[in-house]
């Protein structure tokens, strides 16, 4: 029976899994999200999962960032969605915005797809959020993710390690060729809808 938050299907064989989760990765400013907005054109089904992002920098230097349903036309910046403040040296997190608004927001049903845009070193004390994000890895809703670069952080290292998920380097170099390359796999998922 499929579960209701991430679409697993315990006991299927590897051969009857539909095709792996796609995560980028690559340096600060190489264009990530933009590549995984450019992917999103070719879905053809309901989008969930999430956005994050950052306010300008106030008076001090720091910086909010704010999580926001990926499917959220106009998405507005407030406490209840505020999972960080930060000025690349100190570090302010709120877990528990991950857990139940992080949490909520991964619930995908059948025929959708799941972007998680970004995943990085905020979410380190929000375990129920890390739990949702590796059960969503081991469904069969196709997932979508952008991770941070930091290779020393366990749950990025985690997800880059999981047997569904097909990593893809984001650089200047190949960043305008990967959407031709990628394309085709998401055209694929839709056909699995």
């Amino acid at each position: 029976m499929p579960d209701s938050i991430c679409g697993s299907q315990q006991g299927l064989p590897p051969s009857d899994l539909p095709p792996r989760h796609i995560v980028l990765w690559g340096e600060r400013g190489v264009g990530k999200s933009t590549l995984a907005r450019r992917l999103l054109e070719e879905w053809k089904g309901p989008v969930r999962g999430f956005v994050t992002r950052s306010s300008p920098p106030d008076a001090d230097g720091f910086r909010s960032i704010y999580l926001h349903a990926a499917d959220d036309p106009a998405p507005v910046e407030h406490a209840g969605n505020r999972v960080g403040r930060t000025n690349r040296t100190e570090h302010t997190m709120w877990p528990e915005v991950f857990d139940q608004l992080g949490v909520e927001l991964l619930r995908a049903q059948p025929g959708s797809l799941i972007l998680m845009d970004e995943l990085g070193f905020l979410e380190q004390d929000a375990a129920d959020f890390r739990s949702q994000v590796l059960r969503c890895l081991d469904g069969n809703i196709p997932v979508l993710a952008v991770i941070k670069h930091k290779t020393h952080i366990p749950f990025l290292q985690e997800i880059r390690s999981h047997p569904r998920v097909q990593l893809y380097r984001v650089t200047e170099e190949n960043r305008d060729d990967l959407p031709t390359e990628l394309s085709p796999l998401i055209r694929n998922w839709n056909n699995l809808r």
